[in-house]
């Protein structure tokens, strides 16, 4: 089976391109954008229109984010304590309401970003969110212990159904306050 070239829509003209962004689902652009240096500039105009769309206060730099109705993946961003202020902030505005999974792996996320996120969710703004994984971080006691609070009030997540905390920095007293 050959290979494809990662640049295969190198042959399109520009406005076939920005014709392919303009119709394709944001998971196919973010697939699309990661893989063909040919349509990056197509792809960078369609993100910043999903941005503007759906995120008004909230923007980061190319790549970080790219927003869904359904699934957000924002992984392997190194989004730090500072960064998740920011996002907790967005959605405190109400950034995401339908979002129904959210994946935060392997970002530095730590007790004061954990917090701001924990803030965040006790306003009831991710009433969709099925599936939070946070895998991957720096979160610690503090950070665990204010989610764990947050969590417990009712309307912070109330359709969350699957949690993924591994490879955290989380010791006793924050499982402690999870159980």
């Amino acid at each position: 089976m050959p290979v494809r070239s990662p640049d295969f829509l190198a042959c399109f003209p520009p406005d076939v391109l920005e014709a392919i962004t303009d119709r394709a689902h944001p998971m196919t652009l973010l697939m699309l954008w990661s893989t063909c240096k040919t349509i990056r500039a197509a792809a960078d105009r369609r993100m910043k229109k999903l941005l503007a769309l759906t995120m008004p206060p909230f923007y980061m730099k190319r790549r970080e984010i790219v927003v869904l109705e359904e699934f957000d993946n924002i992984g392997r961003n190194n989004i730090g304590d500072e960064e998740m202020n920011t996002f907790a902030d967005a959605l405190g505005k109400g950034a995401l309401p339908m979002i129904k999974w959210l994946r935060l792996t392997t970002n530095k996320i730590g007790d004061e970003g954990m917090k701001a996120f924990a803030y965040a969710i006790g306003k009831g703004v991710l009433p969709s969110l099925t599936k939070l994984i946070l895998s991957l971080n720096r979160i610690g006691d503090h950070g665990m212990i204010a989610f764990t609070e947050t969590i417990r009030k009712p309307g912070a997540l109330p359709s969350l159904t699957r949690l993924h905390i591994s490879w955290n920095m989380i010791g006793d007293n924050g499982m402690i306050s999870f159980a």
